[in-house]
């Protein structure tokens, strides 16, 4: 069994801006450049501290080649947006679209692939929101197999 690594965004104030680019273990974090002055900031909605990404985008790399992501993501405005997750060389290995239509304001996602090493998120208008990214890290510890783990950020 796996162990979990997490990323979240609850330790920062709203406000706070992320972006363009910055790093929790495990994960790299580059909002995808385009003409547009909004970057990654942490906002809080419905009372969850998350990430709210561009409409141009938002990349993150795997530490390593994983088989799934979990997602919690939001839409918060009029425009859906799309979560895809990407193989090393590039090649298209699973897509979800987070409707803004959705009544519920949280929706948990799964990314599959056997090699999944990039998750990209675009549109959603400025207002699509990443509250929690887990992936399974393989554990060659089988006492530890079912311990999630958070990451702590480091400034």
């Amino acid at each position: 069994m796996p162990v979990s690594l997490i990323a979240e965004f609850t330790l920062w104030p709203p406000g706070h801006h992320l972006g363009p680019k910055f790093s929790l273990p495990g994960f790299d974090f580059d909002d995808i450049p385009s003409s547009s002055t909004v970057i990654s900031t942490v906002e809080e909605f419905h009372g969850v501290r998350l990430l709210q990404f561009p409409d141009a985008g938002l990349e993150v790399r795997l530490l390593m080649p994983l088989p799934s992501a979990e997602l919690r993501v939001a839409q918060g405005g009029s425009s859906s947006h799309v979560i895809e997750g990407y193989d090393p060389g590039g090649t298209l290995l699973s897509s979800v679209t987070i409707s803004s239509t959705d009544p519920a304001p949280f929706q948990d996602v799964q990314l599959l692939g056997s090699n999944l090493s990039l998750i990209r998120f675009t549109g959603g208008a400025n207002e699509g929101r990443l509250v929690r990214l887990s992936v399974p890290i393989p554990s060659t510890r089988a006492d530890h197999a079912n311990e999630p783990y958070a990451v702590t950020p480091q400034h």
